[in-house]
């Protein structure tokens, strides 16, 4: 057996119950900026099973690390009101509120954060040092590993004080 999976102990494999594990999701998708298909990539790569974008998203989105899409109640039941047309706008080719180049987020999106904005690798939403960082590596991986188990004594060591007083 080759590839991530192979090369990490079995009862430390990061990987197992990746659907439910918060720390791991949040790590891949929120902090290195992983696409849901490159997150099913790199999890098929290490589990040896096949795992759709969309069940990533699902995960992510029972997590709660990703809102569910917004519902639309009745819009499409009602038929459109005949009248008049709105006059024609002038669209500008790109929004001026875009980002031109790289969209690698930067800062804590819970609070305030930009995007890169250097010159874009071709074919790629980032540039190239971010391009580079998206793409998820064994040490990647087990450096999420190493965080998820260090949030998780964190807590439990927490939850231990808390019984003690």
């Amino acid at each position: 057996m080759d590839g991530l999976h192979a090369a990490l102990p079995a009862d430390d494999d990061p990987l197992s119950g990746w659907q439910t594990n918060r720390d791991l999701l949040t790590m891949l998708h929120i902090d290195n900026g992983m696409s849901f298909a490159n997150i099913a990539l790199l999890i098929a790569e290490g589990t040896g099973s096949i795992i759709a974008p969309d069940d990533v998203k699902t995960a992510c989105i029972a997590v709660g690390i990703v809102a569910a899409p917004a519902q639309r109640h009745g819009a499409a039941d009602k038929p459109a009101r005949p009248g008049r047309k709105a006059p024609a706008v002038d669209v500008p080719a790109v929004d001026p509120h875009e980002p031109v180049g790289c969209r690698w987020i930067t800062g804590d999106i819970r609070e305030t954060w930009s995007y890169c904005q250097a010159q874009q690798r071709e074919g790629s939403s980032y540039c190239e040092h971010h391009h580079r960082k998206s793409r998820a590596t064994r040490a990647t991986l087990e450096e999420v590993q190493r965080r998820a188990d260090e949030a998780r004594l964190k807590r439990e060591a927490t939850s231990q004080a808390l019984k003690v007083n």
